[in-house]
């Protein structure tokens, strides 16, 4: 299975790049770290590629930004 490469420079050998958070298929080599909030917020909501929704929740985490939370809170206070 090919793994992301990265040349420093021109002459430079490739080395092989992990990418954490990788969002999309094997030879994608975006990852959440490098999206905005909003767009991941976007991506999260779309529900397109069910298998990046965990990596999507654990980057916006790390960023600060709760989800799912809310809306139970807002389900418990509306129900007492």
């Amino acid at each position: 299975m090919p793994k992301a490469k990265f040349r420093e420079g021109r002459g430079a050998r490739p080395e092989p790049r992990t990418y954490k958070f990788k969002l999309g298929n094997r030879k994608s080599t975006q990852n959440a770290h490098s999206v905005s909030t909003a767009e991941l917020m976007k991506m999260y909501e779309s529900g397109n590629t069910p298998k990046n929704k965990t990596k999507i929740e654990q980057v916006l985490l790390k960023r600060g930004i709760r989800l799912g939370e809310s809306a139970l809170t807002e389900e418990l206070t509306a129900e007492e």
